[in-house]
Parts: C-alpha cells; structure tokens; sequence
C-alpha cells in the first residue's frame, strides 16, 4: 500500500446505474471519513447512472473506459456494486482492499448471495450505502483472505461436461 495521505479509493459500479452508492461515496462526510483514513484520491466510474455533481478537489469520475484494471491496480481501496464481473476484477488484484456494496433497490437481488459469500469467506466486506461509513471504518484494520489464484486447467472437464462428451 502507498504511504498515508497518498493512498487511492476506486469506486465502480459496472454498466449499470447506482447513482445512491455514488452520491453516498462523493458527499462531503464520506469524503471526509476517507481522508481521515489516509486516502487523497477518489475515482468513481459512474457508469449509466446521472453524472455527480462534485465539489471535491479529491474526487474525480468518468462514465466507461474499455478497461478498469488500471483503476483496479491503482487502488488502496475498491468500492464496488455487487456485480460478479466487478467483484472477481477487483478481488484478483489481491492489494486493494474491497467493499461490496449491495443495491437493496433491485427486485430479486441475486448479487446479495455473491456479496455476503464474498465477506463470509474474508474475500471482502459487504455492505449497504446507509452502512458504508461504518464499514469503510471497520475495514481499515481488517485484514482480508487472498482470493484463490484462476485455476483454468477446471475450463475443458467443465466444457466437455456440458457438452457431454464425458
């Protein structure tokens, strides 16, 4: 991790629309709270939600880039919405620290099985926006398991499976 004061949060919330996770992470408290905590720079990727109106020297945000690994690697620091292409990224960066944050507004919210699996292995801490404060306090000490290496020896037994070549 970088020295204190100079440490990144990455916030993303995929292709879709979280515009309460990204007003919740670019309020003045919050912003506060993360500096409190050594953290100087905020990138939030705001996806197809409403472009927020920042007044925070710290904070930046861009819709989409072909590619977010670079804000990923960069990152002390990854919040994300629950999808399971955002949470994988940014678990197999291994540095960062993750909170997943759940979108409570969703009908039938598959991701909240992911999100809560995620914490209950020490993956990551999931959470809500109304409990974000409190969960990016609690993580700054907690120290999260490395998420197990891609085993892609597993991809051809689980083709041939499904196609039922074995």
């Amino acid at each position: 991790m970088a020295k204190a004061g100079l440490r990144t949060v990455f916030v993303t919330v995929g292709t879709t629309q979280f515009d309460d996770l990204v007003t919740e992470v670019t309020k003045l408290e919050t912003v506060q709270l993360l500096s409190g905590c050594g953290y100087s720079k905020i990138v939030v990727q705001f996806g197809s939600g409403t472009i927020p109106k920042i007044k925070h020297r710290a904070v930046s945000f861009f819709d989409f880039k072909s590619s977010l690994e670079n804000d990923m690697r960069a990152a002390d620091l990854i919040i994300s919405h629950a999808g399971a292409g955002s949470i994988l990224e940014a678990v197999r960066h291994r540095k960062s620290k993750l909170i997943v944050v759940v979108n409570e507004k969703l009908l039938d919210n598959h991701q909240l099985e992911l999100a809560r699996a995620m914490d209950s292995n020490g993956y990551a801490a999931c959470t809500t926006v109304e409990k974000l404060a409190e969960t990016i306090q609690r993580v700054q000490d907690e120290v999260f398991v490395p998420f197990p290496e891609q085993d892609k020896s597993k991809f051809p037994e689980v083709l041939n499976n499904i196609l039922g070549w074995r």
